[in-house]
């Protein structure tokens, strides 16, 4: 392909080369034997972590200084990417996610879109340019949903039970592609639990499931019984088209029955299928988000709907263990990187800075010293004014190494602020020196915040804290930022932390 990446593919599910092929223009193959000669590393998570070291190894020894090594993480593979990029890999991004790489090289044009089952071009997603700020944005808002309990066998509606769902469901991903799954909740479930009779309940739970029972009579759909107002479906071979059609049957059949007076039934249904995941556990819990997020009206939500938001979350998450793994190790302490993110709040709102850019300040502040993954444990340790001349050498690159961590799954706003928050107001602080009004306004608040995180954190006062912060005005600091945290600290706005 004239003009194409080389790409090197290493334990790469095909849907992903697919996601990659119809974003950039990219020659694709598989193997480390590839590696040596690609212009991009692609690893996957889910390469096996008896062999991680081992093939990190060959891959870092043969690469060139520009070459980029991606972690493309999938849905419980943070750990594994973690250590990825303890042995060298540059960049992490989530599974679909993938069309991002683009950035890496970005005059490759677009590639050619993969075919449906019917061989039809699907129209590719444009990719979220933000990934990791929706993800952190849907953590700060989201509870998680914590799973479902298996139910006992259900004589009343003659259905195979949860436990057998999970059996199914086992049985059929050993194949050669997933099945489609779908989950169907009741919005009104607890109502209609608290307020029926126990002889009603049992004749509308009968009639209910005979009612989804004739709208998927003429299709190869297993129907489960969950809990008593919770259903599940299995089809080993349905289209993402026909699912969505039998969805809504269900949903317009469930309309017509008024158990507690004119109010209908509502149902929440969520359904996936092979085209958004690779691996069970990721359909599976791409199904039963999608059945949570209908909101209170009920509806059809399809997994392809929340599967970039699914990316979105694992990518925040891989870069979470990240830093957890910094805290852990880190002469701060843990729970550093919450504490700086809650005093950049309070100074950021005294600022007058809300809404989305806060959010990106926010984010900033929580994986400010990510790049430190690539200092060793026993350095982590030491505060930087004691570390020896090899060591200090290798921590202040943390910014610049987070930064590109970070480059393609947000935006330049955190990347600069991530990369600069060691630089001083006088210019003489790293990695590049900048002076005054060069250095990006949110990478002056985190500064601050984290200077001013370390002085709460050994234990002074109010008054104690705005002095030094006073003194460090116009040499280490913005001045304009110094007045915030002076005002934000006096007037009670300050979080309260306690020394550890």
């Amino acid at each position: 392909m004239a003009g194409s990446v080389e790409i090197a593919a290493l334990w790469l599910a095909t849907a992903s080369k697919e996601r990659i092929a119809g974003a950039v223009a990219a020659s694709i193959h598989d193997g480390v034997d590839a590696a040596a000669k690609a212009e991009i590393v692609v690893v996957s998570t889910h390469l096996p972590r008896i062999r991680m070291a081992s093939v990190m190894q060959r891959i870092v020894e043969g690469r060139t200084e520009d070459q980029p090594i991606v972690v493309v993480c999938h849905a419980g593979g943070e750990a594994t990417a973690r250590d990825l990029v303890r042995l060298g890999a540059t960049h992490v991004i989530a599974e679909g996610n993938e069309a991002t790489i683009k950035r890496l090289k970005p005059d490759a044009g677009p590639g050619v879109a993969p075919v449906d089952e019917n061989g039809i071009a699907r129209k590719m997603r444009e990719p979220d340019i933000e990934p990791l700020l929706t993800g952190y944005t849907f953590e700060i808002q989201q509870n998680a949903h914590d799973g479902r309990s298996m139910s006992r066998a259900d004589p009343l509606t003659g259905l195979a039970t949860g436990a057998a769902f999970s059996l199914r469901f086992g049985d059929l991903t050993q194949g050669e592609s997933l099945p489609r799954i779908a989950f169907i909740r009741l919005v009104q479930a607890k109502v209609l639990l608290a307020n029926l009779e126990a002889q009603t309940l049992s004749l509308f739970r009968r009639r209910l499931v005979l009612q989804f029972q004739q709208v998927l009579i003429n299709d190869n759909v297993e129907l489960f019984q969950l809990e008593e107002l919770e259903y599940a479906f299995i089809a080993p071979h349905m289209s993402h088209a026909r699912a969505t059609e039998l969805c809504r049957q269900l949903v317009t059949s469930a309309a017509g029955f008024t158990p507690l007076g004119n109010e209908p039934v509502r149902l929440a249904i969520g359904h996936a299928g092979p085209e958004v995941a690779n691996e069970p556990r990721t359909l599976r819990e791409l199904a039963e988000r999608a059945a949570y997020s209908s909101g209170p009206n009920g509806g059809v939500v399809s997994g392809d709907e929340l599967a970039l938001s699914e990316a979105n979350s694992t990518e925040i998450d891989a870069m979470l263990a990240l830093v957890d793994h910094v805290d852990q190790a880190s002469h701060h302490g843990q729970e550093h990187h919450s504490r700086v993110v809650d005093i950049v709040m309070a100074i950021g709102r005294e600022l007058g800075i809300d809404g989305i850019e806060l959010i990106r300040l926010r984010l900033a502040a929580r994986l400010h010293d990510v790049g430190q993954m690539m200092c060793d444990d026993a350095d982590k340790g030491i505060p930087p004014a004691e570390l020896s001349d090899e060591a200090l050498e290798r921590y202040q690159k943390h910014p610049t190494i987070g930064a590109d961590y970070l480059a393609l799954s947000t935006s330049e706003d955190v990347v600069a602020a991530i990369r600069h928050h060691h630089e001083r107001w006088d210019g003489t602080g790293f990695p590049d020196g900048l002076e005054g009004d060069e250095i990006p306004f949110s990478a002056r608040i985190v500064a601050l915040a984290d200077f001013v995180e370390e002085r709460i954190r050994r234990g002074a006062t109010v008054e104690e804290i705005c002095t030094a912060v006073e003194e460090s005005s116009g040499t280490l600091h913005d001045p304009s930022v110094v007045w915030a945290a002076i005002t934000t600290a006096r007037s009670g706005s300050l979080p309260t932390l306690q020394a550890v």
